[in-house]
């Protein structure tokens, strides 16, 4: 049976349009701050940006769990919810809200601006309405000889919400961008590389506070997100230009109550991606246009889970199931073998197989269980838990913008990741944490990088990961030390692409009176592979920030970034700056 897409498109929005009238009708919705919370939580110092799935435009990349982001630098206390375990999201506490208006504009050597800003306005009546923005970019000095790079990067919002004595309302909107530009030397087989990536957002939430030992709790949260790519080709002989959009509509619902020490509820979850894409080659002399459509097709994912949880003084135990499913088609464009058409980096069409073999996981257990093992110094925890979840462009996008937008974009599926760790914590000063996980992917996506551009790989494997971190926090010094090791299986022979063996981290944060703050740390990563052939090679990151108010609301800064000079890069064959310094200034007021 053929599917008309612009019926399909039609009803999409029809779906997004009622699901916003409805979270508008109950005026209400959960705090709009970014919440930051671990899936699969272990850590204790701190955790990255860039392996979170946020989705609202931030500027924070790396959270620091132990420390205080209420001094004069940061307004970020108040910004950022830490949730250990995303379950549990119910049970946050009524916000505090502060007014505030916050700039921090800089400048780094060679040619590296930055900026970034955040206007909060409350009202007695619970009304609030903030806007934020962001900006980062990067123009290196010009080669003839080596490739070069430049990045510009763009976020915006705004949202408004309202507060009563038991839940909240928000809506939020939200654009950001990247445009990059890459030279390279003429025995190049591509001589130039530019990219376009555009996201818009619309987020709605509803919930209620967790105040009473007794009562019903619900969340409501819907989020539509619009991305437009274009990537473009050039040699001396043609261009190509790679254009895609994806509109994705993700939907989570949990209702639950509290009866004394236990907690229930059911939560659905439904994730909709609608993809368009074309490829348009020209010649050198523009007597030659080409463009050739892609698979126009819609994909999801929907799970239904009931959870529930019992504490005790020294025992926190949850226990649960999700029942998950998929959905997709796109029929109208396989041909009779069901394979479609991607092009690779060199702008080649080729086939691939439409739908993968591997399926996701119907059914997954979901068990966490922690243990103070000695009061106030040790505990112990243990976990059982998976997820199935449509790879979205917008996601990948954020991560490496240079991935090619027309390429084929598939499920992935974690029967089980299970888990310990082992936390201790000594004279209030001193803590401890060692942790270990086993994993199981199928369809797993892993990047691969060939002559410019990215391939998607899926593979099914296997990762175990072992770590350990020590903490030592006084008035003013905040010190740790990470270290992680993983080992991959992969069951189709291929590299761990992209993926590294070790990485670790060493850090110190000093904070005198409020008025001078000195962070420093040094960050490693291990060898990658970024094809089945070439090896990037590993690297340390030195940091330094230090920080000077001068007033209750003016503050100035210096900081340097790859203080060592080394090889960094955002992704292989896209160098990070190397060594660069600068400074600024903060105002908050």
């Amino acid at each position: 049976m053929r599917i008309n897409m612009k019926t399909i498109h039609s009803l999409f929005i029809s779906i997004l349009l009622l699901s916003i009238s409805v979270s508008a009708a109950y005026a209400q919705a959960i705090d709009p701050k970014v919440e930051v919370s671990r899936e699969f939580d272990v850590k204790l110092i701190e955790i990255n940006k860039p392996n979170l799935s946020t989705k609202i435009a931030d500027s924070l990349s790396k959270f620091n769990i132990s420390f205080d982001y209420s001094v004069f630098e940061k307004p970020y206390k108040d910004l950022y919810e830490f949730v250990p375990h995303r379950s549990l999201l119910l049970e946050k506490s009524r916000p505090q809200e502060y007014p505030l208006a916050y700039l921090k504009l800089g400048m780094q050597y060679p040619i590296i601006p930055s900026g970034e800003f955040y206007i909060q306005k409350n009202k007695e009546n619970g009304f609030s309405i903030s806007a934020y923005g962001q900006h980062n970019s990067y123009f290196p000095w010009k080669s003839e000889s080596v490739a070069t790079t430049n990045m510009i990067r763009n976020s915006l919002g705004v949202e408004g919400k309202y507060i009563w004595s038991t839940g909240s309302t928000t809506l939020d909107l939200f654009y950001d961008n990247t445009q990059s530009k890459t030279l390279r030397p003429v025995s190049s087989m591509i001589d130039s590389m530019g990219v376009k990536n555009g996201r818009f957002g619309l987020r709605a939430k509803v919930g209620s506070f967790n105040r009473e030992s007794k009562g019903v709790l619900y969340d409501l949260s819907v989020t539509y997100l619009s991305t437009q790519a274009k990537q473009n080709f050039a040699n001396s002989l043609e261009t190509s230009s790679n254009r895609a959009r994806e509109d994705r509509l993700d939907v989570t619902a949990r209702l639950g109550g509290k009866y004394e020490r236990l907690f229930y509820y059911l939560e659905f979850i439904n994730s909709t991606s609608f993809m368009n894409s074309e490829i348009i080659n020209r010649v050198s002399d523009n007597s030659s246009l080409v463009s050739i459509p892609l698979p126009n097709y819609y994909a999801g994912i929907f799970a239904l889970s009931p959870q529930v949880k019992y504490s005790t003084k020294r025992f926190s135990g949850l226990i649960g199931l999700s029942l998950e499913g998929k959905y997709r088609t796109n029929v109208d464009v396989k041909d009779e073998l069901g394979r479609i058409d991607v092009m690779d980096a060199s702008g080649n069409l080729h086939k691939v197989m439409a739908n993968h073999q591997k399926s996701i996981t119907p059914l997954l257990l979901k068990v966490d269980m922690e243990y103070e093992l000695i009061k106030n110094y040790v505990w112990v925890r243990g976990y059982l838990n998976g997820k199935n979840e449509l790879n979205s462009l917008t996601h990948i996008l954020n991560n490496n913008p240079w991935f090619i937008p027309t390429q084929y974009i598939d499920f992935t599926s974690t029967p089980y990741v299970a888990g310990f760790t082992v936390k201790g914590k000594f004279m209030d000063r001193f803590s401890v944490n060692i942790f270990g996980s086993q994993s199981k992917y199928n369809n797993r996506l892993l990047i691969s990088y060939q002559r410019g551009g990215y391939q998607p790989n899926y593979v099914d494997m296997k990762e175990s990961v072992i770590g350990a971190e020590v903490l030592w926090k006084s008035d003013g010094l905040i010190a740790g030390l990470e270290l992680v090791k993983k080992r991959y299986n992969i069951s189709q022979g291929i590299k761990p692409y992209l993926l590294p063996e070790y990485e670790g981290n060493i850090f110190a944060q000093y904070n005198w009176r409020d008025r001078i703050i000195a962070d420093i740390s040094l960050g490693y990563r291990s060898e990658v592979y970024s094809n089945n052939e070439e090896k990037e090679d590993s690297y340390f990151n030195l940091r330094l920030n230090l920080s000077y108010r001068l007033t209750r609301s003016l503050s100035v800064f210096l900081k340097g970034e790859n203080l060592l000079n080394d090889d960094i890069y955002y992704v292989p064959g896209f160098d990070a700056p190397g060594i660069n310094f600068g400074g600024g200034i903060v105002m908050k007021f």
